[in-house]
Parts: structure tokens; C-alpha cells; sequence
């Protein structure tokens, strides 16, 4: 049959209202169609159409996706629809056999098509199909299976890193910056909560079907998509995807230049609060920065770069704000790249990896910059937060910040940790267990999150839920060495002093002899009467920087106040974030009668 008269064909039955609100089953239906006109018909397995039209990553896995089934089903369905309705009088039919995705084309003649006669429904049937109707949604309803429709419950929605087809491994970061932009705009929708992306990058390059990925994130929709080209001309293609049945909702192609992208992410953001009834009367979503005035092509690629790199953990973190000042000085108005700065240097002060002062002030300054460009950034408010308590003690303008944060984003896993662990330090311990709680739901797969609430059930005295808490952590993931010192704590306060050295010994191998391990050491061999080996560790640890706090706990065990409280006047002096918890730390609850520990907390507003 003839190529044009096929095409011509395809693009009335692609124009017409049958296939009018499917965007990827019009996709489908081109590219098989198009492969077969080019001779490629042999070519057009199942793996073939899930990564060319799907999406789906180069190891698509057949068995556990069903997508290209289920989606060729409704296929052949809309296609027999649009032949016993518009197209009755089409002289030409496309078919997609059972079974195959190679199209057949010929003669409407060869294909019977009944024609419905309609007939006038009886007096009965007049009422009864509109009682039929009611009953049949009340139990679709009831069921959940229009869950994802209802306006005013929470939807949980989950973003994937984008695939990058056909380029290499160094273009991650591209990818991933795609999906991290819609979290943060997709976070700012009323009624959606947002899975955060230390959970949903486990997906990354992972052939699973959404129901597994759902169900793991505790998501009901998916966003996944792919990309092709270069930096000058990209093709994504970007879908939201019912977790439960793996059907589209949405779908959506765009080709252009990297420059292009935020106003892409900005459509399928759109997309995704119409499409899932998210949008408000009372409160419409507040725009995200690039939305309002997309940052300039240079700026935006150092950004991603600088966010990959953040994302990794503390041995790139110095790296990170490289790429993020870049971003700074390609585009001064760019509010994200000025809200990563803040997190990288309040991160980097608070963990003392670098001058604290310096670190803190540039941190300040790039918050206050972003919240001057983009008032409802909540990472900026977060991160300004965490300077107030740790640095300032200055605990109502953090509680303010904090809250306000979390108002403006509640799907802010990272901030609900760091207020967490504000809160701990005031002894405000169920707050604190309920907004861990409410990070772990955010962020399901982050097994770190259970070492947090170790450590606050051990400074709340709750040492048996804290032990079960870190040997959950280490069931999880038995190489996430830092959850045997908070177990190691709580069977020292239990007295088992014979078990928590033996944790401690395990945290030495994995991480070194690190000061945050070697003080709850000493303080297990002295309070076990091994005071010769504990004394040994408070000189081992009495130059290093920063282990002031952990060598009060050792003198602490062994009894020598004066050197136990020197040493936390010194902490103070250094200004050591640990300090902050010295009046929950259970291993300085000898000193808490001290005049001199009394000053001293007043002196941190605890």
C-alpha cells in the first residue's frame, strides 16, 4: 500500500477525538507505523517500543514491566473505537494484531465493521442506568482505584531520575538535575507530597516495574521520562504514571536546547497538579523561581553539576560549591544556585569541615540572597535555621525559620531532620521523634534516618527503643557503620559495657578511630573499670580537632569534673555543634549539678 496514503491516513485518525487525549498511545501508533513505512518492521520488538516510545532504560526487562502490553491492549481498542465511529468511512484501516506490534494496513473492505443501531432504552432503564452509574463510582471509590483523583487527600508522588539514552555516564547529572528541579516545584503544589530523592534515585538505572517502585516509595504516581541529543538540541519525552496499574496519565514530548528545559519542567509540573486535581481555590501553588524567570543556559548546567556533586556525600561537598558559585556569577539573580550555596556551606560548618566562622558567614550571606530572590524557599530558611541553633543559640529565630520552612514545603525530608535534631537539643524529644518519623515516610529507603532516631531515643532515655532502632539501621544496610555507636551507647547505659566496646570496635573498623567514636568508647571502658585503656583514649583524643565534647565524655566516666568541664569550656570556645546537646548527652549527666555546666547552658540558651 502507499506510503502516503498510509500517512495521510495515520494523521486523521491521530487528529480525531478518539485519540485526542492519548498523547503516548498517538506516539505508540507513529513510531510503529513509521518503522514499518521505512522497512524496519523486523526490528519492532516489545524492548524496541518501551525505550523509544516508554522511556524505558536500555536493560528493559519484559518480564517484570508490562507497559508495552498493557498500552498496545488499549491500542488496538481505541483504534477498533475509531473505526466504528469517526472513521466509519475511511477507506483505509490500520490494525495492530494480537500478539505483535508490527501494523497491517489495507482496504476498510476487508475488515467488517458492525454498525450499532440505537434503540430507545425502556421506562425502567431510564432511572436505573444513572443508579447503575452512582453505584459503580462509590465502589471504584471505595476500592481506591480514583484515589489519585480526590482534591483534598495528600497524593504521594514520586519523581525518577530521567534516562539518558544515548549519552554517557558523565551526563548523570543532567539527568538527575531534571528531576531534583520538578521535586523542589512540585513540593510547592498544595496536596502533594513529594518523595525525596535520596529514595527515589535508588531507581536510578533500575528495570522495575511501578508497582514495585510505588510501593517501595509509598507513591501512587510516578514522573519518569528520557532524553536524547546534546546540550544544543535535547529531546524528553516525560510521564506521569499510575504506580498501581502502570498505566499513563499524562504524557509529553519537547525538543529544543538545554535552555529551553525550565520551561518543560514548569509544563509537566502544571501537567502533573491538573491531572491529579492538586491545584487550589484557597491556595494556589506558589511559583518556583525558573518558572517566574528562567536562569540563563550557564548558570542552570553549573547548578545541576553543583547539585550532583552535593548530593554525593561530604567527599564532594567541597567540589559542589565550586559549580555553585559558578552558577552564582553566570546569573546574580538565580535564587537555587544562592539556596545550594547555603545548604553547602551551613552543612559544611556545622559538620567542621573547613574554618566554622567563614563557613557560617558565607552560608548566612547565600541564604539571605536566596530568600531575597525567592521568599518561599524553604531550603534557605532551612539552612539559616540550622545557623541560628548551632552557631547563634539563638533557638526562637530557628523554631521560627524551621517552621516556617515546613510550611511552605512539608515534603522537605532534610528539613524535618534538621529541625529534629534542633528539638532534641532542647530535650523536646516527642517533636523531635515525629518529624524523624515524618522523614521517614518522605524518604523511606534513607536507612540513615533510623540512626537519627536512634540517637534521639538515647538522649530521651529511651534506650531499648533506641537499640532496636539502630539494629534495624544495620539490618537495612549492615555496612552503615555509624549506627553502632548510638547502639553501642544505649547498652553502656544499660551497663553492658562488654557489648557496646564490642560496637564500638565494629564503628573503629568501618570508620576509623574518629573522635565521635573513641569518646563513647572511653566512657564504656572507664564506667566498665578499665580506666588505664580509657585514659589512653583521652590522650589519644585530646589534640584533635574538634573532640572536645568527646574527651568530656571520657573524664566524665572517669570521674574528673574539672577536666570534663574544661573541656567543654573549650568546645564552646571552638564553637562545636556538639556542644548543643551537652544538656541531653546522657554521657555528661554526672556534670549537670556543676555550677560550672549550669553557666555554660544558659551561656547556649538551653
Amino acid at each position: 500500500m502507499d506510503s502516503r496514503a498510509v500517512r495521510e491516513h495515520l494523521d486523521r485518525v491521530l487528529a480525531s477525538p478518539s485519540f485526542a487525549g492519548s498523547p503516548r498511545l498517538r506516539q505508540f501508533l507513529r513510531f510503529v507505523v513509521e518503522e514499518t513505512l521505512a522497512g524496519r518492521a523486523a526490528e519492532i520488538k516489545e524492548s524496541v517500543v518501551a525505550v523509544h516510545v516508554f522511556g524505558r532504560r536500555s536493560n528493559f526487562d519484559s518480564r517484570s514491566d508490562s507497559v508495552v502490553r498493557v498500552q498496545a491492549s488499549h491500542l488496538r481498542k481505541r483504534l477498533h473505537d475509531y473505526y466504528q465511529n469517526e472513521g466509519l468511512r475511511e477507506g483505509m484501516v490500520i490494525e495492530l494484531p494480537p500478539g505483535a506490534y508490527v501494523p497491517s494496513f489495507r482496504p476498510a473492505a476487508a475488515l467488517p465493521i458492525p454498525v450499532a443501531v440505537p434503540r430507545r432504552p425502556r421506562p425502567w432503564q431510564s432511572w436505573l442506568l444513572p443508579l447503575a452509574l452512582l453505584a459503580a463510582l462509590a465502589a471504584a471509590t471505595a476500592l481506591g482505584t480514583l484515589g489519585w483523583l480526590a482534591r483534598d487527600a495528600p497524593t504521594a508522588i514520586a519523581v525518577l531520575p530521567f534516562a539518558f539514552l544515548d549519552a554517557a555516564p558523565q551526563n548523570d547529572y543532567l539527568a538527575q538535575g531534571i528531576a531534583e528541579d520538578l521535586m523542589t516545584a512540585l513540593a510547592r503544589s498544595p496536596g502533594l507530597r513529594v518523595v525525596a530523592r535520596t529514595s527515589a534515585f535508588q531507581f536510578r538505572a533500575r528495570n522495575v516495574s511501578a508497582r514495585s517502585v510505588g510501593r517501595d516509595l509509598g507513591a501512587s504516581v510516578l514522573v519518569e521520562g528520557s532524553i536524547r541529543g546534546s546540550r544544543d538540541h535535547l529531546k524528553i519525552d516525560a510521564q506521569l504514571v499510575n504506580a498501581a496499574s502502570g498505566f499513563d496519565l499524562w504524557s509529553e514530548s519537547w525538543e529544543g536546547p538545554l535552555s529551553g528545559t525550565p520551561l518543560f519542567e514548569e509544563r509537566i509540573v502544571r501537567a502533573a497538579r491538573q491531572v491529579l486535581g492538586k491545584t487550589s481555590r484557597n491556595r494556589e501553588p506558589s511559583d518556583s523561581p525558573t518558572a517566574i524567570r528562567p536562569p540563563l543556559p550557564t548558570a542552570q548546567e553549573a547548578y545541576w553539576r553543583g547539585r550532583y556533586l552535593l548530593g554525593k556525600g561530604h567527599e564532594t561537598r567541597a567540589g559542589s560549591i565550586r559549580f555553585l558559585e559558578e552558577a552564582v556569577r553566570a546569573d546574580p539573580q538565580y535564587a537555587p544556585a544562592h539556596a545550594g550555596l547555603a545548604t553547602a556551606y551551613a552543612t559544611m560548618a556545622f559538620h567542621m569541615e573547613g574554618d566554622i566562622a567563614e563557613l557560617e558567614a558565607k552560608a548566612r550571606s547565600a541564604g539571605r540572597h536566596a530568600l531575597q530572590l525567592d521568599p518561599a524557599s524553604a531550603e534557605s530558611l532551612a539552612s539559616l535555621a540550622v545557623l541560628s541553633y548551632a552557631f547563634d543559640h539563638d533557638w526562637t529565630s530557628a523554631e521560627r525559620d524551621f517552621e516556617r520552612a515546613l510550611e511552605l514545603n512539608p515534603s522537605y525530608a532534610r528539613g524535618h531532620l534538621q529541625y529534629a535534631m534542633g528539638l532534641v537539643s532542647r530535650a523536646r524529644f516527642d517533636a523531635a521523634i515525629e518529624h524523624i518519623r515524618a522523614a521517614r515516610v518522605l524518604d523511606p529507603l534513607a536507612f540513615s534516618i533510623g540512626n537519627d532516631l536512634a540517637v534521639a531515643l538515647e538522649c530521651a532515655g529511651r534506650y531499648d527503643e533506641s537499640i532496636a532502632s539502630a539494629r534495624q539501621t544495620l539490618r537495612n544496610d549492615p555496612r552503615f557503620g555509624y549506627a553502632h555507636v548510638p547502639l553501642g551507647a544505649d547498652l553502656a547505659m544499660k551497663g553492658n559495657f562488654t557489648a557496646a566496646i564490642a560496637e564500638f570496635d565494629q564503628a573503629i573498623r568501618t570508620q576509623g578511630r574518629e573522635a565521635w567514636i573513641l569518646g563513647p568508647m572511653g566512657y564504656a571502658l572507664a564506667r566498665a573499670g578499665r580506666k588505664e585503656e580509657a585514659t589512653e583514649i583521652a590522650r589519644e583524643i585530646e589534640p584533635a580537632e574538634g573532640a572536645a565534647v568527646a574527651l568530656a565524655q571520657v573524664y566524665a566516666a572517669l570521674g574528673d569534673n574539672p577536666r570534663a568541664l574544661d573541656a567543654l569550656e573549650r568546645a564552646y570556645a571552638q564553637r562545636i555543634v556538639d556542644l548543643n546537646f551537652l544538656a541531653v548527652d546522657p554521657m555528661l549527666a554526672s556534670l549537670r549539678a556543676e555550677p560550672r555546666f549550669l553557666t555554660l547552658k544558659a551561656r547556649l540558651g538551653l
